[in-house]
């Protein structure tokens, strides 16, 4: 979020709820349904999976969403 200047307001928004309640599912209060996170991701052109800290990198997929290939074929 930080990154690309996304504000919680703006979270707020794409999922519906107070800017505060996304504060306390950041601070961990409460928690992000998958429904969210996939939602966030998606608006963050990242992956759940780096959101929740599963990879270090925010952008495995390519842009039409085909993971990069090494292959010549």
């Amino acid at each position: 979020m930080w990154e690309q200047r996304v504000k919680n307001k703006d979270i707020a928004e794409l999922l519906g709820i107070e800017a505060t309640g996304v504060g306390k599912k950041l601070r961990a209060e409460q928690r992000f349904s998958i429904e969210q996170l996939v939602a966030i991701a998606a608006h963050l052109r990242t992956t759940v999976g780096y959101l929740v800290g599963e990879t270090s990198a925010p952008n495995p997929v390519g842009p039409a969403g085909i993971e990069p290939t090494t292959s010549t074929v």
